[in-house]
This record gives C-alpha cells, structure tokens and sequence, in this order.
C-alpha cells in the first residue's frame, strides 16, 4: 500500500502578526519583495494567495488595494 498523504498537513496557518503585516504592506502599497523580507519562512505563492484571501492584488510584484472594495 503506498501512503496518501493530505496536503493540509504540511499547510501552517498565518499567525496573527504574519497578517498584520501583510494587512500593513496591502493599504501602504509595498513590494513583494519587502514583505517577503519581514517573513522568510513564505513563498511566494503563499503571501500571493493569502493577500488575495484579504482582498488585496498584486500585480508585477506591487501589493494594491482594488477601488471598488475595502
């Protein structure tokens, strides 16, 4: 029998502080870059998805805030 092994269990949740970060760099327009600075232990993809969860866009690696919500 081979193992199956369930995707959430290598998936950590952002911590609170990890949020407010990233809540801080979505309203004042940084980069990815910066923010992946102030959290190495994400990916890319990681800060991209839960940016995009709280309602932020990025687009060519500036974080925006769209018009129309928020």
């Amino acid at each position: 029998m081979t193992k199956h092994f369930n995707n959430k269990q290598n998936k950590k949740a952002f911590t609170e502080e990890e949020s407010r970060i990233l809540f801080k760099a979505g309203t004042d327009g940084d980069t990815l870059e910066s923010v992946q600075k102030k959290l190495p232990k994400r990916n890319r993809t990681q800060l991209i998805n839960k940016l995009n969860r709280m309602g932020f866009g990025v687009n060519k690696g500036v974080i925006y805030e769209p018009k129309g919500t928020l």
